[in-house]
């Protein structure tokens, strides 16, 4: 038998993710702006950088529950990393080294911003199996053991464990697929069968 709990943990804050997505959409127009209006090699270009940027202001603004959801961030996040390495190859072409710097840090922040958002996608999960339970990353704890376990109860979307030395561990689950007293009863059955092969101290 195993469990999979989906926890609510947020990684990343949804206010982070829209705001680097403005300062994307702010950077590309004004730099568009800027090689529209004064050079003339880059005029098609920057009318193009300018309107792209705009483009991902405006949707950012005004759809941002669809920005949030499905695939759709992660495409805007390749589309602003792909758009800020065109510009650094631009401006080294033309010999401009501060946009190589801002595109440069753009395109860093964009890259670790989408590796972050991946991992924050996949969500964090507690299994629950016959040989134990094995801990989210960030727990000091990775794996416990049913016989290190006095108590596991999933109550209210709250899921509560507490171990033979005391240690209370909480969480908050997302979602769930199972019925919840059938797992309360398994967790209770597990620590039952378990008590007799817990580590006795001498004294």
């Amino acid at each position: 038998m195993a469990y999979s709990l989906l926890l609510a943990e947020e990684r990343v804050k949804q206010h982070q993710i829209t705001a680097l997505h403005l300062i994307c959409a702010t950077a590309f127009m004004a730099f568009g702006g800027v090689i529209a209006r004064f050079s003339m090699r880059g005029r098609i270009p920057g009318i193009i950088l300018l309107l792209l940027g705009l483009g991902f202001a405006l949707f950012t603004v005004t759809q941002s529950k669809k920005l949030l959801a499905g695939n759709t961030n992660k495409l805007f996040r390749i589309g602003e990393l792909v758009i800020a390495l065109l510009m650094i190859g631009f401006s080294v072409m033309v010999g401009w080294k501060i946009p190589i710097g801002i595109f440069g840090a753009i395109g860093v922040a964009v890259a670790y911003a989408l590796y972050n958002e991946s991992r924050a996608g996949a969500g964090t999960k507690i299994s629950v199996q016959d040989d134990g339970l094995i801990l989210p990353p960030g727990t000091k704890i990775k794996t416990l053991k049913w016989t290190d376990t006095d108590q596991v109860l999933l109550k209210f979307g709250v899921l509560t464990i507490n171990t033979v030395d005391n240690t209370l561990l909480q969480w908050q689950v997302r979602s769930i697929d199972f019925d919840l007293d059938t797992f309360n009863r398994y967790c209770a059955q597990q620590i039952a069968i378990n008590v007799p092969n817990r580590q006795k101290v001498d004294w």
